[in-house]
Formats: C-alpha cells, structure tokens, sequence
C-alpha cells in the first residue's frame, strides 16, 4: 500500500486535524453533512467569482442568496460544536 506524503505547507497540514477530529466526534451522516456544506460553499464561491468579473453588479438577491452560501456560517458552527464536544 502507498503512503500519502506529509504536505509540508503547515495549513494544508492542519486539514489532517480537522479531518481526525470529525472523523472521531461524528458519524457518517453528520460527516456527509459536513462534505455538502463544503461542496456548496466552493460552488458559491465560484460563482462569486463569476459575478466578481462580469462586467455588471448582481442584483441584490442575487448577492444575498450567494453571499448567504459563501460566509461559511454552517460549517463554521460545525467546528464550533467540534471543539466544545473534544474540549
């Protein structure tokens, strides 16, 4: 079997942890949960992105629906329920 190689950017590195500590504290269901929030807060992201360098400004509600998806509010207060529940 191959071994993954040790990153040696110290952030990327920090993923591991992260990765452990929802691994340890959730199950599947929640850690699927997790993985959607991330899908969707990238695919926001890209179209922020897209709405950054068209030449026109988004309507309001297209800017609050993505910036809705893009502050990472769930997954934040994930992490949040991670360290309350390992510390």
């Amino acid at each position: 079997m191959d071994t993954i190689p040790t990153p040696s950017n110290q952030i990327i590195m920090f993923f591991q942890t992260l990765s452990d500590a929802v691994n340890e504290a959730y199950d599947l269901e929640h850690r699927k949960l997790l993985f959607s929030e991330i899908q969707r807060f990238i695919e926001a992201s890209e179209v922020e992105q897209a709405m950054r360098l068209r030449p026109n400004l988004p309507t309001v509600e297209e800017y609050v629906v993505n910036r809705m998806q893009t502050s990472a509010v769930y997954i934040i207060c994930f992490f949040v329920e991670i360290v309350t529940i390992l510390f």
